[in-house]
């Protein structure tokens, strides 16, 4: 949620809820151990997007993702996308060919983190197919990465 303070996105709670609590959203958390406190939340789904030439495609998106601040640089980013990738992976999903999210360009970090990890602008992301200026003002891109059998954040 932090995460929005500086975006042009804002966190609405009720719009949130109603877009985690779609059909086939799953939402993972990590908890403390020591005292079952939140740290880190992802939100997936499995759906179709666009290709370049306007093909949908099943892909694996990621709607949320946050790491609480005081838990951030502690590797539990990398884990909980490892986590992720294994759930996907065990499910089986049927022809998974990416994985997608929407990342907020103020958070530097956050752009930083993705792209150590593969990720980049997809095609269908407003840099790529946006004037600057409009793409810019917009605050936020569009990244995916291949998913690939025996996929493992690790090996970045």
């Amino acid at each position: 949620i932090c995460s929005y303070e500086k975006s042009t996105m804002k966190w609405r709670t009720s719009d949130k809820i109603k877009e985690l609590s779609q059909p086939g959203m799953h939402n993972l958390t990590l908890r403390s151990l020591h005292d079952g406190s939140l740290m880190a939340f992802a939100s997936v789904l499995e759906c179709t997007e666009p290709d370049c030439d306007d093909h949908p495609i099943p892909v694996l998106y990621i709607y949320e993702f946050h790491v609480l601040p005081a838990h951030q640089g502690q590797g539990i980013g990398l884990w909980l996308l490892d986590k992720v990738i294994d759930w996907v992976l065990t499910r089986s999903v049927k022809n998974c060919q990416k994985i997608m999210l929407t990342v907020q360009t103020a958070n530097i970090r956050a752009v930083k983190f993705y792209e150590r990890l593969g990720f980049a602008a997809d095609p269908i992301c407003p840099t790529q197919c946006l004037p600057q200026e409009k793409a810019k003002s917009l605050g936020y891109m569009i990244f995916s990465r291949p998913l690939r059998p025996n996929d493992s954040w690790y090996s970045f």
